[in-house]
């Protein structure tokens, strides 16, 4: 065989290794190189926005707690991003910070002015609410949903739950 036809064979392999090589990166890479999406989107939209809203929320008076009173709330008011859930935003961002020490919370359903909301013990696999609360971190933790969520016109009450039901004090 002649060494120039060994050459033009050598490069047509090779370029056929180079296309399907290609090829195999586009597939792979397919989905991660596509353009990012606005988020600044009209106000129509649903898409996801970086605007930021703020709400109000309470948290307990450590100094008055420690004096008097347990469940001695004051108004803080904190920045999230914009959402029509505004109670569920408001307790996802209290039981992230004020009340990670009763629980996990899961959900906030209002019927008929009702705030009915569930939280877990993560130390408890089947999210079961199992420890009994002193009086003034019963105290400390009604006060602080009942203050923050009454506030919306839309609840008039708070219970609060976990997976075996309603939680009594």
């Amino acid at each position: 065989m002649k060494p120039m036809a060994i050459y033009k064979k050598l490069i047509v392999v090779l370029l056929i290794v180079v296309f399907v090589l290609a090829l195999w990166l586009t597939y792979v890479n397919k989905g991660t190189n596509q353009p990012a999406q606005d988020v600044t989107t009209n106000k129509d939209s649903l898409a996801t926005t970086t605007e930021l809203m703020t709400l109000v929320v309470y948290r307990q008076n450590k100094d008055e707690a420690a004096l008097r009173d347990c469940g001695i709330t004051y108004p803080e008011t904190i920045e999230v991003q914009q959402t029509t859930a505004v109670a569920d935003a408001s307790l996802a961002y209290l039981f992230s910070d004020e009340l990670v020490r009763f629980g996990e919370y899961q959900s906030v359903v209002i019927e008929n002015g009702v705030a009915k909301v569930t939280i877990i013990n993560p130390a408890d696999p089947t999210g079961f609410f199992t420890y009994s609360l002193s009086s003034c971190e019963s105290g400390h933790l009604l006060s602080v949903l009942a203050d923050t969520l009454t506030q919306y016109d839309s609840v008039t009450s708070v219970e609060l739950y976990s997976p075996a039901g309603k939680i009594e004090f």
